[in-house]
């Protein structure tokens, strides 16, 4: 038995020996991912001059259609961080781009709603103000819809947007260098921006968006936002969509489709968690 037992071990170990050379393109890229994960978090939250490095990274992206002038510029602005304070009292928006924010932001502002944090900022929930502590509120979109009008505004809004020289090399390359187009409600609501998501991110997010004061479903957004205003107990005001994609209207077509749903697929499961949204403390299907 023994020698039967060893032979086995070793053909157990000799098998393995294919498997890691079959295997190491996969194995080198996964870890190439990790070490740019902890290069990425190094460099948006330690990262002095970001203006500097911008202007390095566009002449990268010239030639590698990467996505490193936008890191660096949204470093430089303050967009996606998850270590602000909250003050008291106040309310905090998550702005998640595409999803009607600037809509939602205009009308919030036209009734003069006070003590709003994020209004017009993109950023993650706080982990050292988390929701469980403060008022937080959001807006979901289908994840699928949301990547797409993202992309569209990419290759027809403005002219100086660095996320252009992606987007124009076709979708699946600008879903591989831009992090905003994998499952960034994850990201944003765990509040674990950088790393790639995982299912446990995916429990994190839910976990935390149960202690929402409310979410917000974009398909019925003019009418939810007006229940939200009331039960703030602030005035009504006539609602308008705005910035919504310029240039030619793109219908997604099967292949686009499944690209997103590939890139996105935690997000999908978020989405249909609390499609519909919930607004807490007023009567009503799919309120918690």
């Amino acid at each position: 038995m023994d020698v039967i037992s060893r032979s086995v071990r070793a053909g157990d170990a000799s098998s393995k020996e294919p498997d890691f050379i079959q295997d190491w393109p996969e194995i080198f890229q996964r870890e190439i991912r990790k070490f740019v994960e902890r290069l990425q978090t190094y460099a948006f939250t330690k990262a002095r001059y970001p203006g500097v490095f911008k202007r390095m990274g566009r002449q990268v992206d010239k030639y590698k259609g990467t996505v490193w002038e936008a890191f660096f510029q949204n470093r430089e602005i303050g967009f996606h961080r998850n270590d602000y304070h909250v003050p008291p009292r106040a309310r905090v928006f998550i702005h998640v781009p595409r999803t009607g924010g600037t809509s939602a932001g205009h009308y919030l502002r036209k009734i003069r709603a006070p003590r709003i944090q994020n209004l017009h900022t993109h950023q993650a929930i706080s982990l050292v103000c988390p929701p469980a502590f403060h008022r937080y509120f959001t807006i979901l979109r289908d994840p699928v819809e949301r990547c797409w009008s993202f992309y569209r505004l990419t290759l027809y809004g403005n002219n100086a947007t660095p996320y252009r020289q992606a987007a124009e090399r076709g979708l699946e390359h600008f879903c591989n260098h831009c992090w905003e187009m994998r499952n960034l409600y994850c990201r944003y609501f765990s509040g674990t921006v950088w790393p790639e998501p995982t299912a446990d991110t995916l429990a994190e997010a839910s976990r935390q968006m149960k202690r929402f004061e409310a979410v917000l479903d974009f398909s019925s957004l003019d009418t939810q936002i007006d229940q939200l205003a009331s039960r703030w107990g602030l005035r009504r005001a006539p609602f308008f969509h705005q910035n919504q994609a310029p240039g030619p209207r793109l219908e997604l077509d099967a292949l686009s489709r499944r690209i997103l749903e590939k890139h996105n697929e935690l997000d999908r499961k978020l989405y249909e968690e609390f499609r519909g949204g919930f607004i807490k403390g007023l009567q009503g299907a799919g309120n918690r």
